[in-house]
């Protein structure tokens, strides 16, 4: 009896240690992430506005010749 209840005990203390790494390594990747997207952002220049559309000339159209104003 005494020997199950020895492995039941060093099982459940070996679940907890391996939760407790999971869960340190998962804080660790996290806030590493979270660095590195900070930093990112604060590297990142503003965008400059796009720069204002180009006013073309209208197309010039020729008066018509035809008397009814229909074309030529």
């Amino acid at each position: 009896m005494a020997t199950k209840t020895s492995n039941f005990v060093s099982r459940l203390l070996s679940l907890l240690t391996l939760l407790l790494l999971v869960s340190t390594q998962v804080g660790v990747v996290q806030a590493a992430r979270r660095q590195v997207l900070l930093l990112r952002l604060d590297c990142v220049p503003l965008a400059a506005p796009p720069p204002p559309p180009i006013a073309r000339p209208p197309i010039f159209l020729p008066p018509s010749k035809s008397p009814r104003g229909q074309g030529p």
